[in-house]
């Protein structure tokens, strides 16, 4: 059994392999993998080959394969008080009521709140599920910004870290 986890969880996987490891039969390895990983399409593909099953923690399924489980893994964040923050630089929804909604896989347990509490502030959210490779409305990945592609002037990015909210200005430099 192969385990992959995203660089923010990597020292959460020996004590998955030990918890794994004491569940199953001794005869199943639990074998980690070390190699970098920032998505769901980045697969360390060496180490699935190597395996019966592939476990890849933190996202949400890409590609369908009867080899591969994906667990994805949640945020417990409050974004509610983060949100209110960030509607300050936006218009008055009074003034431009229509605004765009986007997240990232470790938010989406939270994507229908953020929705109501827009929409209690006045906002008309938009928001949209992109290509194939996306499993929600609103998920963005760092290579595919299809879910911004609404008719608002204005998009919300609640996430973390900056890889995300630059590639989708840079996608979507005009909103």
């Amino acid at each position: 059994v192969g385990l992959q986890f995203p660089e923010g969880l990597k020292r959460r996987g020996p004590d998955v392999a030990d918890d794994l490891r004491q569940t199953l039969p001794n005869t199943v390895t639990i074998v980690l993998s070390g190699e970098p990983c920032y998505g769901a399409c980045d697969l360390d593909t060496d180490l699935l080959h190597r395996s019966d099953v592939f476990v890849h923690f933190g996202h949400t399924p890409m590609k369908a394969s009867e080899k591969i489980i994906y667990v994805p893994l949640f945020s417990n964040v409050d974004v509610l008080g983060i949100i209110e923050d960030a509607l300050t630089e936006f218009p008055d929804p009074e003034e431009n009521p229509e605004l765009g909604l986007v997240t990232t896989a470790q938010l989406l347990n939270a994507f229908e709140e953020m929705r109501a509490f827009l929409e209690r502030a006045g906002y008309t959210v938009q928001a949209r599920r992109g290509d194939e490779r996306l499993t929600h409305e609103g998920q963005i990945l760092g290579c595919n910004y299809d879910a911004a592609d609404v008719d608002a002037e204005n998009i919300l990015y609640v996430g973390g870290g900056k890889f995300h909210p630059m590639g989708l200005a840079m996608d979507k430099p005009d909103k």
